[in-house]
């Protein structure tokens, strides 16, 4: 008798512990087709290198939308500097380093702070501005006919020291910030 209750439950364990195919492969994903890529399909060789006749120091980045040349720079009265491509014809120094009302305490990143932009016939771009914890509109258009920058504060109740900002469109976007004494991050889609 023991026997057959032992072999009964060694069964009972054996058909409980299995598992259909089915519901494994709904709790993994699995790589059916994988592909590797072994070499480039196409490749291209620059011939006639041309130096940009462009003369900034220290130069931190660098952006380019349409024929429009961004360059951050290190100059406190002029943080980015615009060209036009492809000849480098200056439009001037725009965004000023200082504690005024439209100024930065430091100078907004062109490839991580800003999200540049057309809309309609006007180049802009949304700035977070790190050290004070707000969103502007940057009006490029209009500051490079003008030779003066033309910013207005879209949201000025933005977390300072933000871990992550990005603009997903005109009325949302991403922030991770640190929290709990620098041990999480909250991440959250933030609307205007």
């Amino acid at each position: 008798m023991k026997i057959h209750a032992f072999l009964a439950s060694l069964i009972l364990i054996f058909f409980v512990g299995c598992q259909s195919p089915s519901s494994v492969s709904s709790n993994y994903m699995a790589l059916e087709n994988i592909k590797y890529v072994t070499e480039f399909p196409e490749t291209f060789v620059l011939h006639n290198k041309k130096v940009p006749d462009v003369d900034i120091i220290g130069l931190n980045g660098f952006a380019i939308k349409d024929s429009i040349l961004i360059l951050n720079t290190s100059n406190r009265n002029g943080l980015w500097s615009i060209y036009s491509l492809p000849h480098y014809t200056y439009f001037g120094r725009f965004l000023k380093r200082g504690e005024g009302p439209l100024e930065f305490m430091q100078g907004p990143i062109v490839k991580t702070n800003a999200k540049i932009f057309k809309e309609g016939d006007q180049l802009l771009a949304y700035l977070y501005d790190f050290q004070k914890g707000r969103l502007l509109k940057f009006d490029i258009s209009e500051s490079i006919s003008s030779k003066e920058s033309h910013l207005t504060i879209v949201n000025d109740d933005l977390p300072p020291f933000l871990f992550n900002f990005k603009m997903i469109d005109s009325s949302s976007y991403f922030i991770k910030e640190i929290s709990n004494s620098n041990t999480q991050q909250i991440r959250s889609i933030q609307l205007r």
